[in-house]
């Protein structure tokens, strides 16, 4: 389907909901931000092309209510061309599954023009166009709500139609697939969805067995369907709503389907935005989360005290529910850390993917593995380090030479010339090759640190007070880590310093629970709070309570006090 299309099908899916007037619907449909009038320009050349669409006299535009007919079961096969083409299609009443049309197409995807061998046998018809049925199939789907089991094949229907110069005759499509044909993100076999429903195996034509299983599903009342489906653009309707009344604080959220699985889990910093973000045009080809809310049917959430709970709530449950759509979510290793140790006799510099809780200098992180290792054997052969082996003892001596570096870094300016200076001594006696080798890791060194990527992690870090302030009740959450590990959490209803001080030391003096947490967790925790080791909300527990209050409740003032100053422009100057 074209991109024109795709938009004429998301515009007509806005104005389902209602009338709506033509800057509001040209921002919603394309991103527009500041002046509208260039996508309103825009909007008005597409919806030309919409026979549903049409503009009232107050220059609203709203969708032509059509008397919609009872929905119809489609089932269809195309060409293995990742652009495919359709080879048969099969129509038939919902009220009547054995009153079926079908046909089998020629397709000229390939050099040769051909028809599928298992169509060839399966239909006494003969291939034709599709422009010589595209008529036929155009009445039998006009006005009509259709019922499929595979989400392709409307939008493979749609681009035959489109070829031959007809617009999309039906009215909505719903999706009858739920658990029963995907299975993990793929598609199953029929043989094992015929079976899943207690269906003999098929023994005649392939379309009409998947037309008895579109109408088995439909109507089955096992996973809560009814004989008249909640049509899609309602229910993405109503996830909308959902989203909308979602608060704006961290937490998890959760896609389920018609059945009660979970299908996507996220966690976000603020709900509401998150959640409104997956209604956007772009979501499925930046987030790889194409189908997501056609198959979905509720939004739930789990609220969450501070951003890094939220973090590591979405980890556990995404490695326990396993959803299909969060094979990109998972935790991963691309990310890593240049560890330098302290053993003897030589400071030994490894790849890590996380910092932990040892006496070692943690460096990163960077962005992959090539640049952590051009970073280490830049660093290990100036220093005169080794990248393998050493003793488990620490040293006085190793221990010397990781401050010094630490304060080297400190100052990236100085830290760099000490690199030039080191190559330069060193590169005189070295081979032509050996020496550029070393002179671009050195290169790549320079620029990760003056890009800030190889900040050392602070040990002190590893335990530290995450807190976050609810700028709508004044409440502050509160949060305890130790050696990495999430233990206890708290809130302090009035940000009091004493107050504050008080549920600090509580939490500090609690007793840990085991320590259950897997890796996975750690370096999650590890990473989150690196990546926040500026942030006032977040103090190490070396500070003790009472520093760890003043702070919290200073940088509480200072937001406070940038929100009293903050001037809103008068209503004629927006």
């Amino acid at each position: 389907m074209s991109r024109e299309s795709a938009l004429l099908g998301a515009a007509e899916d806005l104005l389902a909901c209602g009338p709506l007037p033509e800057d509001e619907l040209a921002r919603a449909l394309y991103g527009a931000t500041g002046s509208v009038a260039p996508w309103v320009k825009l909007l008005r050349s597409l919806l030309k092309g919409s026979e549903r669409a049409r503009r009232r006299a107050d220059g609203r535009w709203e969708l032509i209510r059509l008397d919609v007919g009872p929905p119809v079961l489609v089932a269809g096969r195309s060409t293995r061309a990742r652009h495919g083409r359709l080879l048969a299609l099969a129509i038939a009443p919902a009220d009547n599954p054995c009153a079926v049309h079908q046909w089998c197409f020629e397709s000229d995807t390939r050099p040769a023009r051909y028809v599928a061998e298992a169509d060839r046998e399966q239909h006494d018809e003969p291939a034709v166009p599709f422009g010589d049925a595209a008529e036929s199939v155009g009445e039998l789907l006009r006005d009509r709500v259709i019922w499929v089991l595979d989400a392709d094949v409307p939008a493979l229907i749609a681009a035959e139609l489109q070829e031959v110069g007809r617009a999309r005759p039906w009215v909505d499509v719903l999706v009858c697939q739920n658990d029963v044909w995907t299975a993990a993100g793929r598609k199953r076999s029929m043989e094992a969805v015929r079976a899943s429903l207690g269906l003999t195996p098929v023994a005649g034509d392939a379309l009409c067995g998947e037309l008895e299983v579109i109408a088995r599903v439909a109507t089955r009342s096992s996973v809560g369907h009814s004989t008249e489906p909640v049509p899609k653009r309602a229910r993405v309707s109503a996830l909308r709503s959902a989203a909308a009344a979602l608060p704006e604080s961290p937490g998890v959220y959760r896609f389920h389907d018609a059945s009660g699985s979970v299908l996507y889990v996220g966690s976000a910093t603020n709900l509401r935005r998150r959640a409104l973000s997956y209604f956007g045009e772009q979501i499925t080809l930046t987030r790889g989360l194409h189908g997501l809310l056609e198959r979905s049917h509720t939004l739930e959430f789990v609220p969450a005290g501070t951003h890094l709970e939220s973090v590591v709530h979405e980890a556990r449950l995404i490695a326990e529910l396993e959803p299909p759509y969060n094979v990109q979510r998972r935790v991963s290793e691309r990310q890593a850390w240049l560890r330098i140790g302290a053993e003897q006799p030589k400071n030994v510099v490894h790849v890590a993917s996380a910092p932990r809780t040892d006496r070692a200098l943690y460096l990163g992180p960077l962005p992959n593995r090539t640049s952590v290792n051009a970073v280490a054997a830049a660093i290990a052969t100036l220093w005169g380090f080794s990248r393998r082996g050493g003793s488990a003892r620490v040293s006085e001596a190793s221990l010397s030479r990781l401050n010094d570096i630490r304060e080297l870094l400190e100052q990236p300016d100085i830290f760099c010339a000490e690199l030039r200076s080191r190559l330069y001594t060193m590169g005189t006696g070295l081979s032509d090759r050996a020496r550029a080798v070393l002179a671009e890791n050195v290169d790549r060194t320079e620029r990760a640190v003056l890009a800030g990527e190889l900040r050392p992690m602070d040990s002190d870090r590893h335990s530290a007070i995450v807190a976050r302030p609810d700028a709508a009740t004044g409440a502050v959450s509160l949060l305890l880590v130790r050696h990495l590990v999430c233990h206890a959490s708290d809130q302090v209803d009035s940000p009091d310093v004493t107050m504050l001080s008080e549920t600090i030391n509580e939490l500090l003096q609690s007793i840990a629970a085991p320590n259950d947490a897997v890796a996975a967790e750690m370096v999650l925790v590890a990473r989150w709070l690196h990546a926040h080791r500026d942030d006032p909300w977040v103090q190490p527990v070396s500070l003790g309570a009472d520093q760890i209050a003043n702070r919290l409740a200073g940088a509480l003032q200072e937001r406070l006090t940038e929100a009293e100053s903050l001037q809103l422009p008068a209503a004629d100057e927006w």
